[in-house]
């Protein structure tokens, strides 16, 4: 049990020695990081041997505020390591003695302790020991850092006298006159000159035999890597010679393997050749329904341009009579620019049905599908408001679509303007839903209107030029642009009418990422 307690406080220790050393660029600095830490501990114990001694002594009398700090003080340098800052943690390590011995007497002798010569000069040993940190945490390369980090220690001395009178503790205004006491900044810089000279010369002894160690080490290695290479060569060779005495098996093995591979293969080849004739009667399948609906397009096409364009000649040869009125012709003249303009509808609309075949799924988007239905409605805002439309949208908010934006503005569209065409005159609306299932996006778009029998009339729902409600003037192109668009976005479209009953269109997109 005590060698489980004294391992995990070993553990404890170490862990601690080794914050920062994450963030190390290379072996050495880690080396300095741990070194730093330590010597964190280290101080940061020492106050505590301190107040134990003193209050065994002389009590607690002399246990002040900086001492009581200073444990903690003395560990900030392990949590500037923990949070990165590994350089500026050894700066402020190397400062630290210092700094906590100048506010140690100071604070001390405010308070009317420590007024003898002993404390004026034995606090200078504090700092004088605390230039040997910075040679310990520091390469030589790092003069810069060594330097900065000398600093405090150089300028506690120097200003030793001037801060303490600074504060009304010089060692003249508290009533102390011993004579040699004049020579004690001077005699302490030289004491510093001969320790940071002594540290850099062991320090430069140090770095220097840890060189050549590392030479040697690597020395090592590449003699330990070439016996290994021999030792892996002659592992090598008997591995060959192993391999001969085989080789009359594993090649016995490798024929059979082979055929097996060739009967798989086979096998797979045969699965591939059904594969592909299946796609190839599917893809014929889909040819000859292509090549219906091309002729079935083509016929209804030719109907409806020859409409027209019979009235145009038509038409014309009244025109031509000599004995026609100029009322008459001026009516005849009415007759054919109409007849043009419904003859460049149609145009117009078969160029459209081509546009839509050639897009497919190019070009698609993410877009939310409230604020397409606001650009839809506002460009049909003056037929909802001359024909009184109530429109009701239900549709969430957040709801997006990943599509080809032109082809689902036309979609809504043609439906909307399709609800608002057919309306009944009592009360009028549009109740537009739209809802995400699990592979698809699904929006209803109802309507009261008029209405047709769909039931009746499915064969030819989406058929290219099928008036399927002849109450009003059309093309019967609406419903089949619909369709198409829908496909080309991978999509569906289904309606559901009843006569006096009103009209229920549902598109079904695929839900982005699909």
């Amino acid at each position: 049990m005590i060698l489980q307690v004294v391992a995990m406080k070993i553990g404890i220790l170490d862990s601690i020695n080794r914050i920062g050393v994450s963030f190390a660029r290379n072996e050495s600095e880690g080396n300095d990081i741990i070194l730093s830490n330590q010597i964190s501990l280290l101080l940061s114990f020492l106050p505590l041997v301190y107040i134990a001694t003193n209050v065994y002594n002389l009590g607690w009398s002399r246990i002040t505020l900086p001492i009581k700090a200073q444990p903690a003080f003395f560990l900030i340098p392990i949590l500037l390591n923990y949070l990165g800052a590994i350089t500026l943690s050894r700066i402020f390590l190397s400062w630290s003695m210092a700094i906590a011995a100048i506010y140690f007497s100071v604070y001390n002798k405010s308070h009317g302790i420590d007024f003898e010569t002993s404390h004026y000069v034995g606090i200078r040993f504090s700092i004088l020991a605390s230039a040997v940190i910075p040679f310990l945490v520091f390469r030589l390369k790092n003069v810069f850092l060594i330097l900065l980090s000398l600093s405090a220690s150089f300028l506690s001395l120097i200003l030793f006298d001037f801060i303490h009178s600074s504060f009304g503790v010089g060692y003249q205004q508290v009533g102390l006159k011993e004579i040699g006491y004049s020579l004690t900044t001077m005699r302490t810089l030289v004491g510093f000159i001969m320790i940071t000279g002594s540290s850099l010369f062991l320090k430069r002894m140090v770095e220097k035999k840890e060189k050549s160690n590392n030479e040697l080490i690597f020395q090592l290695e590449e003699k330990n890597n070439e016996i290994l290479g021999q030792l892996e060569e002659i592992s090598s060779q008997n591995e060959y010679i192993s391999l001969q005495k085989d080789q009359l098996e594993s090649q016995k093995q490798l024929i059979e393997l082979q055929n097996s591979r060739l009967h798989r293969t086979n096998d797979e080849l045969e699965l591939r050749v059904e594969e592909k004739t299946r796609d190839i009667l599917a893809a014929n399948v889909e040819l000859e329904r292509q090549n219906v609906q091309l002729e079935q397009f083509a016929f209804m096409a030719a109907h409806n341009l020859r409409s027209p364009v019979a009235r145009i000649q038509g038409l014309t040869d009244v025109l031509n009579h000599a004995k026609t009125e100029p009322i008459e012709k001026d009516k005849i003249l009415h007759l054919i620019k109409k007849s043009s303009a419904d003859l460049d509808e149609v145009i117009h609309d078969l160029i459209s049905v081509v546009q839509v075949r050639s897009q497919g799924e190019s070009s698609k988007s993410k877009i939310n599908v409230v604020a397409l239905l606001k650009r839809v409605l506002e460009h049909i805002s003056h037929d909802i408001e001359s024909n009184k439309i109530e429109i009701v949208n239900s549709v969430d908010p957040d709801l997006e679509l990943e599509v080809n934006e032109a082809l689902a503005y036309s979609v809504l569209l043609n439906v909307i303007s399709n609800s608002i065409k057919y309306k009944n005159n009592n009360q009028p609306h549009v109740v537009i839903k739209g809802e995400r299932g699990d592979s698809q996006i699904v929006l209803d778009i109802s309507d009261n209107g008029i209405g047709f029998n769909s039931d009746l009339h499915k064969d030819k729902l989406f058929r290219p030029f099928s008036r399927l409600n002849t109450i009003l003037p059309g093309k019967g192109l609406g419903l089949y642009l619909v369709k198409i668009h829908m496909e080309s976005m991978g999509g569906q479209v289904m309606v559901n009418s009843k006569m006096e009953n009103g009209t229920t269109v549902t598109l079904l997109f695929k839900s982005p990422g699909t």
